[in-house]
């Protein structure tokens, strides 16, 4: 049912709840002030879970968070009636920001660089699931050289993603993205590593001519749609021209004709 009306809603936010693993999100009906929320599955549980940063805590359920790394769901399966978890080489805004991106909710508008990319270091070392998407959505001026000079060289998946988001974002966001040429003539990226720059720039141009080819081939296809659209529309207009019902007749009227040349 909630997905038959989502199509009148128009915005969507997440509130902070006491349970990280359970945002709550609210829907807008556009033109007014109504709305609904939708909670987690797992909000009307109490939680029986709790990580433990410094001297604040965050509260969740222990399903949750096996749930989210392969990490954490081995330190729970090795020790079933573990409900703490400490964590000392973050700070609490990270874990937490981590923790609540990690159940969909959307909290990098107000992050600086420096945060996202200590987001992007926690989903590394924890394994979090869909490390990949994080990057990509993570990755722009403010995290990017970080990114290249810290892991680009010893993580794979950095190393594959990088190129790929600064040629898309850059297509698709021309007005609020840098080119790769652009970013290489910035003085930050000038003070990396000549081996890091070189195959960072390499790795851009093929994917910058696999994009364009990719573009160019959805464009042909789209064209022969509308190609073969039109030849319908017109081959509809001849048949209600002539009278004929069916456009079948169309072919069978062509091949007589043929046969008696």
């Amino acid at each position: 049912m909630f997905n038959q009306v989502y199509e009148y809603f128009i915005s969507h936010e997440f509130e902070t709840t006491k349970l990280v693993c359970a945002p709550l999100t609210c829907y807008n009906i556009k033109g007014t002030n109504f709305g609904i929320s939708k909670h987690a599955a797992c909000s009307d549980f109490e939680a029986d879970f709790k990580i433990k940063v410094g001297n604040k805590n965050i509260r969740m359920h222990k399903e949750c968070f096996q749930k989210i790394s392969p990490v954490f769901d081995a330190m729970i399966v090795a020790d079933e009636k573990k409900d703490t978890f400490h964590i000392d080489d973050f700070d609490f805004p990270t874990v937490r920001n981590s923790l609540r991106f990690a159940f969909n909710e959307d909290v990098t508008e107000d992050m600086t660089g420096a945060q996202m990319y200590d987001m992007i270091r926690f989903w590394k070392k924890y394994e979090l699931y869909d490390y990949e998407h994080t990057l990509d959505y993570c990755t722009y001026e403010g995290t990017l050289i970080p990114l290249l000079r810290d892991l680009y060289l010893t993580d794979e998946i950095v190393k594959n993603t990088l190129p790929k988001t600064v040629v898309k974002d850059y297509y698709l966001y021309p007005d609020c993205c840098y080119s790769f040429k652009e970013i290489a003539r910035t003085l930050d990226f000038q003070e990396l590593d000549e081996a890091i720059k070189s195959e960072f720039l390499k790795q851009c141009c093929i994917e910058e001519r696999k994009y364009v080819e990719e573009v160019k081939k959805q464009e042909e296809f789209y064209a022969r749609i509308i190609y073969v659209f039109l030849g319908l529309l017109l081959l509809t207009l001849f048949c209600v021209i002539l009278g004929i019902t069916s456009p079948w007749d169309v072919f069978r009227r062509a091949l007589r004709m043929l046969r008696r040349l």
